[in-house]
């Protein structure tokens, strides 16, 4: 059985559609986020807890969360720092709008003596701390931390998208879209000039 140029058409476009609708699902987004300097601490000379130190985290979300508040997703990753110090988080509560722009956020992790945390609300308040008994051994306790107050930085304004997705595949689907149109149009027109010669 012969195909006809119209149904060559159409299968051509349906396997390219496929191909691209399974390659155009999310793919991971990697952001950085920078606090402001610690304003309070009562370790001013301890690495990590000086007036000069901040919290910087890492964090990797797939983009198929974007638009959503989600909590520890699959596929999501974050580190956090202050000075010398570095945990894994624990909790990972992540919201974002739907170009993917991190609006609040509730990041901590630990690990023994040692926790770091950073959290915003959608009005812009939150803190950034780091506290426990890690640097003396279970001697003392320290800490350090920055509070935010509300429109004391804008939602999204902390955070930087160091790697952004390719939009190619929705360019893709959206020219695989127009294929049955022209095979349509050509078909026609084929038809037409075989009717006037």
């Amino acid at each position: 059985m012969k195909m006809t140029s119209t149904q060559l058409c159409f299968s051509a476009w349906l396997l390219l559609t496929l191909v691209a609708v399974n390659q155009a699902q999310g793919i991971p987004v990697t952001y950085t986020y920078v606090g402001s300097t610690y304003t309070s601490t009562n370790a001013p000379n301890e690495p990590g807890f000086t007036l000069s130190d901040f919290v910087f985290a890492t964090i990797t979300l797939d983009s198929d969360t974007w638009g959503t508040e989600v909590n520890h997703p699959p596929g999501s990753f974050g580190l956090i720092n202050s000075g010398p110090w570095q945990v894994g988080t624990d909790a990972f509560h992540v919201t974002t709008d739907l170009a993917g722009t991190i609006i609040a956020w509730n990041l901590s992790g630990a690990i023994p003596g040692l926790d770091i945390s950073t959290q915003s609300n959608l009005d812009g308040s939150g803190y950034d701390n780091i506290f426990g008994d890690r640097p003396t051994q279970g001697r003392e306790q320290y800490a350090a931390s920055v509070i935010y107050a509300g429109g004391s930085r804008i939602a999204g304004g902390s955070w930087t998208m160091m790697s952004v997705p390719d939009e190619s595949s929705s360019l893709l689907l959206f020219c695989l879209a127009l294929i049955p149109t022209l095979c349509v149009l050509r078909a026609r027109t084929r038809r037409t000039a075989a009717r006037i010669s």
